[in-house]
Formats: structure tokens, C-alpha cells, sequence
């Protein structure tokens, strides 16, 4: 009865941890990671540290508790984490494999897709706007959509598109969509995914 009550508890925090708190920068080559931490009614405030435990800058309110223990809050202290929470969780930060994701599958829209990706801790491969066109369907995805993690559109038969995501382990993850724009009252240009993979 006990280890069922200490399980129950594991997987409860893990889902907390990745709830409340995602990594959505990276930089390997600088050693940094940018934390955003988010409260229940959608604010945010981001922690950027470096290896293994520095904390180079925050936009939290950093306060001290009775205890001396230092935490980070959202504005109004809808949620605070403590330093030790934070480092624990880079630590430990583990991004979920999307091609084991049950929600993503063929023909969805790629706006819910990409949501989907982002929220498993990839990061959109962002192209530079000297290298989109000045018009086309490539231009509507980069400016209209911002959608930044655009490739490449084939721009005939199926009209293909690719779209590129990379995480913490240095990852490509590629999704190929299908299929002409189409508008949406939301989307200048939605496409719909035909696959994916991990390279």
C-alpha cells in the first residue's frame, strides 16, 4: 500500500513539473536554458540560467521565504517555484517523443500539431527572413501564419511543405504537411500533417 501511494505521488509531480514549469530555449554552445514557469491562469515569467546552477537573469519576482529558501514567483505569487525546483528540473528535463504522442496523427491541422510539439519541449527551427520569399505560399506561412520553423514548400502536385523542430538532444524532428492553404478563421494558411519523423 505504501509503494502505490509513493508511485501515485512520482507521477503526480512529473506531471506538475511538466505542467507549470518548460524549457522553450536552449543554446548548447553557450550552455544556457531558458525556463518559462507558467500559473494556472496563463501568466508567465522566464528564468534563463547556465550550467550547472547559475541563474544569469529573470524577469520573476525573485523573493526569500521565512526559511531563507529563494524562490521565483509569477506576478502576484500565483506560483512560485524554488531555486532547487528549477535545477531539479533541468536536470531531469527529458522532452516527450513525439512520435509516441497519441494526440498528433495524419490529416490534423498543423496549427494543433505544432501546438502539440511545442508543448513536448521542441523548439521551432527558426528560418532567416532573408531567406523566405517576397511572396507566395512560403512568404503567408513565415509573415501570416509565424509560422518560423518553415523549410521548404514544393509548390506543385501535392504542394508539400517541410517544417523543421529540434530539442535539448540536439534532434530534428520533421513534419510534412499536404495539401493547398487553406483559410481558416484563424489561419491565413492552414496545412494539414501527412508525416513525420525523427532524424
Amino acid at each position: 500500500m505504501i509503494k502505490m501511494i509513493l508511485l501515485t505521488l512520482g507521477i503526480t509531480t512529473t506531471i506538475l513539473f511538466s505542467n507549470d514549469m518548460k524549457i522553450i530555449e536552449h543554446n548548447n554552445h553557450r550552455d544556457t536554458k531558458e525556463v518559462e514557469i507558467k500559473d494556472k491562469i496563463g501568466t508567465t515569467c522566464k528564468v534563463i540560467l547556465t550550467a550547472p546552477q547559475n541563474i544569469v537573469s529573470t524577469n520573476c519576482k525573485r523573493l526569500t521565504n521565512s526559511k531563507g529558501i529563494k524562490i521565483l514567483c509569477t506576478s502576484r505569487n500565483k506560483i512560485c517555484k524554488t531555486e532547487e525546483e528549477i535545477f531539479h528540473f533541468i536536470k531531469n528535463y527529458n522532452p516527450n517523443s513525439v512520435k509516441k504522442h497519441k494526440s498528433l496523427r495524419q490529416g490534423m491541422p498543423y496549427s494543433e500539431a505544432r501546438e502539440l510539439i511545442l508543448d513536448s519541449g521542441w523548439q521551432g527551427k527558426n528560418q532567416r527572413w532573408q531567406d523566405i520569399p517576397q511572396s507566395g505560399e512560403i512568404n503567408e506561412i513565415y509573415y501570416d501564419n509565424g509560422w518560423r520553423e518553415i523549410e521548404d514548400c514544393s509548390g506543385t502536385g501535392m504542394a508539400y511543405c517541410r517544417f523543421e523542430f529540434t530539442n535539448i538532444k540536439n534532434e530534428t524532428l520533421v513534419v510534412i504537411t499536404e495539401g493547398e492553404c487553406i483559410k481558416t478563421s484563424s489561419i491565413k494558411c492552414e496545412k494539414y500533417v501527412a508525416n513525420w519523423s525523427i532524424e
